[in-house]
């Protein structure tokens, strides 16, 4: 095996210039960009969903059972993993036990969430996102294909929460029985931002 110069990883044949782009949903821009000055793109894999608040409470009693609260246990969290007979998974992604749903659009007309966790995990709701994984097939039409699949979603959750970056908000039972919510039901939403019912 051939070794680059003043290194000792080895390489099978040449020793090459590496440039790595991690993905994020600011760097969408950039992505063009690269395309657009013929860097090679290929169309990846990503999910897509929405955050579930409950009780933390109620996930640690589900959780721990009679040693629920125990100050040695603390929070409690999950993972959950649905594989459909479709071949897709729906699962929990970044579950934030004792945790806050929040903000993170970062584009004018989208509304994006995301959940977090203080260290104490102390809040009185736990969240997670519940995903679905997406691949090239929902979004025909290029390498960049998937970023106008995002934004299109992005921006329906925009309008569906108002237009005025309020997070649109459903009970789990409502939107299994495919009818809007016409309240919140008994879990306090954690987002500081209101939440506008469809």
């Amino acid at each position: 095996m051939a070794k680059c110069a003043g290194s000792s990883f080895p390489m099978a044949r040449h020793c090459a210039a590496i440039t790595l782009c991690w993905r994020s949903a600011i760097a969408r821009d950039t992505f063009q960009i690269l395309h657009d000055r013929g860097v090679f793109i290929e169309a990846k894999l990503f999910s897509l969903g929405f955050r579930i608040e409950h009780p933390q409470g109620l996930i640690d009693r589900s959780r721990f059972g009679k040693f629920a609260g125990h100050k040695q246990l603390g929070a409690a969290d999950y993972k959950i993993v649905h594989h459909c007979s479709n071949g897709r998974a729906v699962y929990s992604f970044y579950m934030c036990p004792g945790g806050t749903v929040v903000a993170a659009t970062s584009v004018p007309g989208r509304v994006v969430t995301n959940g977090m966790s203080q260290h104490s995990r102390a809040e009185r709701n736990a969240n997670a996102g519940i995903v679905v994984g997406i691949t090239p097939d929902d979004y025909p039409g290029g390498p960049l294909a998937g970023i106008a699949f995002q934004r299109k979603w992005e921006e329906r959750v925009f309008e569906l929460g108002g237009g005025n970056y309020m997070g649109p908000g459903q009970l789990v039972g409502d939107f299994i029985a495919g009818r809007p919510s016409t309240s919140l039901g008994s879990v306090v939403p954690s987002s500081r931002a209101c939440i506008q019912r469809i």
